[in-house]
């Protein structure tokens, strides 16, 4: 599959965002790191067909320590996004 563009209406972090994902939930996740709370209302829309998706980001802290190239990486949130749309 491949990644498609999607604007990010809300929240509007300085200036117009696009966001290249596979899918809308993977936009709005990546999105949301504007927001500084924990939980975040995202608006994201398919800049090919124009459809607009509304998601609920939320962030809890939950450390995972993946190696990656023979070195340690923290993670320290797990995104999860939960949709809104009717």
């Amino acid at each position: 599959m491949h990644k498609r563009s999607f604007k990010v209406i809300s929240p509007r972090a300085g200036g117009q965002s696009i966001m290249r994902s596979r899918s809308p939930a993977a936009a709005a996740k990546k999105a949301s790191r504007s927001c500084r709370r924990k939980k975040c209302d995202v608006v994201v829309q398919d800049r090919k067909s124009g459809k607009k998706y509304k998601y609920r980001v939320s962030r809890q802290y939950d450390p995972i320590t993946v190696k990656r190239d023979g070195q340690r990486v923290v993670f320290k949130y797990a995104v999860s996004a939960k949709s809104l749309n009717k």
